[in-house]
């Protein structure tokens, strides 16, 4: 069980550092909100095989409204990030967003009659600490530079991704997981669809989002999706989330390192401090 776990946690920690890597460099290449369609689209498609295996029985009914709030603050979330990591550097925009725990935990806190202990308080800490030490800097403090800067849309990332994610647990509590998954992923299809049309004020161009223009954003749709698969099997396997959960919590490093290998992407001392920081809390408060 720890081995199947242990690997579920490894395959999940791969597909989402690469999927994040290669949202950014569609980012880079082509408009972030058609990139944000592309990948919610091909994601979707890649788990129709997994929801014909274990069937699809939901009812129209009331619990479907927070499975739509989560999906529009995903949405929302994905573009934010995938501005984030298209301003750079991804060393940077990933360990943030990725601490979105912080206010997972907060809403938990006040909301959900959530418990803390000393040792969690702690590693929040070391979390907040990490946190800063990537995001200040010269344009931290001038609000015209900041709100177009990386840290800007990361702290964007990680605040709807921990609204939602405090979401989801509820959720999680009245779906099955492949059910709620394959929800949000089309549900985030059709408002990248409609975030797309309202900003640009156009329908997507098909031309563009063909897979010679934009494979980027196509294998990072793959991976997103291969990863909650590889995240969900281990855990209903296994019957727990912690091995895995604490493997995955690291795939920025994986991020990181695809930027420093193929981008030559390098960052100061205390910024690769806080990307420690953040990350080494992350996975303490998976573990805790």
């Amino acid at each position: 069980m720890i081995l199947a776990a242990t690997i579920g946690g490894l395959l999940t920690l791969l597909f989402w550092g690469v999927s994040d890597y290669l949202a950014g460099k569609s980012g880079k290449t082509a408009d972030e909100y058609l990139t944000n369609f592309v990948i919610q689209t091909v994601g979707a498609l890649v788990l129709v095989p997994v929801v014909i295996y274990y069937g699809l029985s939901v009812e129209l009914n009331a619990s479907l409204l927070p499975v739509i709030l989560i999906a529009a603050l995903f949405t929302v979330a994905y573009v934010a990030f995938v501005k984030a990591l298209t301003i750079g550097p991804f060393g940077v925009a990933v360990p943030i967003a990725n601490a979105y725990t912080l206010v997972t935990m907060a809403i938990g806190l006040l909301f959900f009659n959530f418990q803390i202990s000393v040792s969690e308080l702690i590693v929040l800490v070391v979390i907040v600490l990490g946190v800063i030490f990537l995001a200040v800097n010269k344009t931290t403090f001038s609000l015209k530079n900041f709100r177009g800067s990386t840290v800007y849309f990361s702290f964007v990332t990680l605040f709807c991704w921990g609204v939602a994610f405090a979401l989801v647990d509820v959720s999680s509590k009245i779906f099955p997981w492949h059910e709620l998954l394959f929800m949000i992923a089309m549900i985030m299809s059709i408002l990248g669809f409609l975030y797309y049309v309202i900003v640009r004020k156009k329908l997507p161009p098909l031309h563009e989002m063909r897979y010679a223009n934009m494979k980027y954003a196509w294998w990072s749709g793959v991976f997103i999706s291969l990863g909650a698969i590889a995240f969900y099997v281990s855990v209903s396997v296994t019957g727990s989330v912690v091995i895995p959960a604490v493997i995955a919590s690291a795939s920025p490093i994986v991020t990181s390192f695809c930027a420093y290998y193929w981008d030559k992407e390098k960052l100061d001392v205390f910024k690769r401090a806080g990307a420690v920081l953040v990350i080494v809390g992350i996975m303490l408060l998976n573990l805790l």
